[in-house]
């Protein structure tokens, strides 16, 4: 009888899978590269990676160039200025062209645009609390931290070196680092508005 039957909850240690950059935006053409996210715990991410680099073979096999990056979410609110996997630029160019493919949807969704992080943390706070949400049905990235005029800096040299195989991509990332450094708002944020 069905009553016997047990469920048997599938669970995963992949919490979320995402495209971002070219992927998500106007950008993408056939040449483009696809990248996308793997958000799980950093303890799992050794776990995962040969499947991952398994994966992208299989889809260089389809003509793709596909980069899967295993991210721990939670690392942006607390990254170092030197942890170069999890800049503020990164996370920018994430909630400007993320696509949620499964998993948690990111929490910075559902902030209000131009909340500065206190506010940001009792906004989210308050909505848990008043059990609008569940905390686990979403990734808190955090919103994005200030850019200090060394991250863009570095984030400018990075591209001056890739220029050589990606001109028209890096021509405009240095436009875009341009605008930050002289004080523009956050390009996620304009989109979010």
């Amino acid at each position: 009888p069905a009553s016997r039957i047990r469920e048997n909850p599938v669970t995963t240690d992949i919490e979320g899978i995402y495209l971002m950059g070219s992927a998500g935006s106007l950008a993408q053409t056939r040449s483009s590269d696809i990248d996308g996210w793997i958000c799980l715990p950093e303890s799992r991410h050794a776990k995962l990676a040969k499947k991952v680099l398994r994966f992208e073979v299989w889809a260089k096999s389809l003509g793709l160039e596909l980069q899967m990056f295993l991210v721990e979410p939670g690392r942006f609110k607390d990254a170092s200025p030197t942890d170069h996997r999890y800049t503020p630029l990164l996370l920018d160019e994430f909630y400007r062209s993320a696509c949620h493919l499964a998993g948690r949807y990111p929490m910075w969704w559902l902030a209000p645009i131009d909340c500065n992080p206190i506010e940001y943390e009792v906004i989210i706070g308050e909505l848990h609390n008043r059990q609008i949400i569940d905390l686990e049905s979403f990734h808190e990235f955090g919103p994005v931290r200030s850019l200090s005029p060394e991250a863009i800096t570095s984030a400018a040299k990075t591209q001056f070196d890739q220029s050589l195989q990606t001109p028209h991509k890096s021509l405009l990332k240095l436009a875009l680092l341009e605008s930050y450094f002289r004080g523009a708002s956050l390009f996620s944020e304009q989109y979010k508005t």
